[in-house]
C-alpha cells in the first residue's frame, strides 16, 4: 500500500508481477492478490501480470496475462502483441485447461504444492547441513544461496569463476549479478524438480564446493601473512 500511495502522489505506474500466485506450498500461508484490496489508491495505473510458466511449467507456450482497467495501456499492449501472439492451438489448449477449475483446484495444485513443498524441505535441508546461509520462503521455484565464503577475494570476478566451476560439473546456477545484486556470492538456486534428480544435483553442487574450498586452502597458503582475506558485507 505505501508504494501505491508513494506512486500516486507522483503519477506514476505500479506493474504487480504475480507470476508465482499459484506456487504458494505452505498451507500456513494464503497468497492475497493486490486485486484483492478493497481500495487502491490509483485504480487506473495498477495493473498485474501473470502467465502459466512458473504456476503450470509451461514456459514454452510464451502465456501471459495482463489485468489493467486502463484502456490507453490496453490499447498499446494489443497493439504491440499484434506481432507477438502465441499460436492458435497454444490459445486452445490454455482456454481448455484454465477452464477446467475443478480439476486445477482439486487435482493440480494440491499435487504441484506438496511436491513443491517436498523438494523445498529436501533441499533447504541439505543447505542447512552444508551451514550455506539462504533466504527462506514458503513460496516460489527457487532459494537464494550465500555462496560468499567460498569466493577468494570476495568479488563478481570470483562469483563468475564459481558460476563456470558449477557448469563443468554439469550444474546451472543464476548468479546474483544477473539479477543486479548489489554484493557477490549470490547464487539462485532452483528446487523444482523430482527427488532423484535433485538428489544427483546436490551432490555434485557437494562436490564443487568441495573443490573450491580445497582451491581457497592452497591460495590462502600462497598468500604472504601481511595480505589477509576478507569478504565481508550484509545481503
Amino acid at each position: 500500500m505505501k508504494y501505491l500511495e508513494f506512486a500516486k502522489r507522483y503519477d506514476l505506474h505500479v506493474i504487480i508481477d504475480e507470476i508465482y500466485m499459484l506456487s504458494v506450498f505452505d498451507e500456513s500461508i494464503t497468497f492475497h492478490s493486490v486485486l484483492s484490496m478493497k481500495t487502491l489508491p490509483d485504480r487506473n495505473r495498477t495493473h498485474v501480470i501473470w502467465g502459466t510458466s512458473k504456476d503450470f511449467g509451461i514456459s514454452g507456450f510464451r502465456f501471459g496475462v495482463l489485468y489493467t482497467h486502463n484502456k490507453e495501456v490496453a490499447s498499446a499492449v494489443s497493439a504491440f502483441s499484434f506481432l507477438h501472439s502465441i499460436s492458435g492451438i497454444a490459445q486452445h489448449k490454455l482456454c481448455q485447461l484454465l477452464q477446467n477449475t475443478e480439476w486445477i483446484d482439486k487435482v493440480y495444485l494440491p499435487t504441484y504444492r506438496f511436491r513443491l513443498w517436498k523438494a523445498h524441505k529436501y533441499v533447504t535441508a541439505k543447505l542447512k547441513s552444508l551451514e550455506i546461509p539462504f533466504h527462506n520462503r514458503s513460496s516460489g521455484l527457487y532459494v537464494w544461496i550465500n555462496l560468499k565464503k567460498y569466493l577468494d577475494p570476495c568479488t563478481f570476478e570470483e562469483e563468475q569463476l564459481l558460476y563456470r566451476r558449477f557448469l563443468d560439473h554439469k550444474l546451472l546456477l543464476s548468479c546474483g549479478k544477473a539479477y543486479m545484486c548489489k554484493e557477490p556470492g549470490w547464487f539462485r538456486l532452483v528446487f523444482a524438480d523430482e527427488l532423484p534428480r535433485l538428489k544427483l544435483a546436490m551432490r555434485r553442487f557437494c562436490d564443487v564446493l568441495k573443490e573450491q574450498k580445497q582451491d581457497l586452502r592452497v591460495k590462502q597458503l600462497e598468500l604472504p601473512a601481511s595480505q589477509p582475506v576478507t569478504c565481508s558485507g550484509t545481503p
